[in-house]
């Protein structure tokens, strides 16, 4: 008989082992789906987190764009006036030039040319030197009237 109470024992024994075995694992899952739950956790606050920022990006993404489209219209209205003064500039600019211009070439009729300047120093010249002729002749008529005066008197008056 003793056999099959042996063989109960070793069945009974065996069952025991196996349960420990069976309950260290279940205890094992239970610690890695403990771990799991933790994480997923840890997950859920870092994808509200994420989600908290995406709204708040999304949000100042729209007041850029606001700005922007601000910016925009400024920037649109400022070049329409620019344009607005630089044609009116121009235009003034281009009348000015055009007045500036048609002084400059009544000032250049006043003006002489190299011919001009040529013409003028040759009658000079000339008349210079009929001048100078002229002087010479006077200045020897009035010496030798002046030579023939002392002659005279040096002769004749005593």
């Amino acid at each position: 008989m003793d056999s099959p109470l042996t063989s109960t024992e070793d069945t009974l024994q065996t069952l025991l082992v196996r349960t420990a075995v069976m309950q260290a694992h279940n205890d094992a899952i239970l610690a890695a789906l403990r771990g799991l739950q933790e994480g997923q956790d840890a997950l859920r606050k870092e994808f509200a987190v994420l989600r908290d920022a995406q709204v708040a990006t999304q949000v100042s993404v729209g007041i850029l764009q606001t700005e922007v489209g601000t910016l925009k219209e400024r920037l649109a209205h400022h070049t329409t006036q620019m344009d607005e003064r630089m044609t009116h500039h121009a235009a003034q600019m281009g009348e000015r030039m055009t007045y500036h211009a048609a002084q400059a070439d009544e000032r250049m009729t006043y003006y002489a040319t190299k011919a001009d300047v040529e013409s003028v120093r040759s009658e000079l010249y000339k008349a210079l030197e009929a001048q100078t002729w002229r002087l010479l002749v006077w200045l020897t008529a009035v010496c030798s009237g002046l030579t023939g005066a002392v002659y005279y008197i040096a002769r004749n008056v005593h």
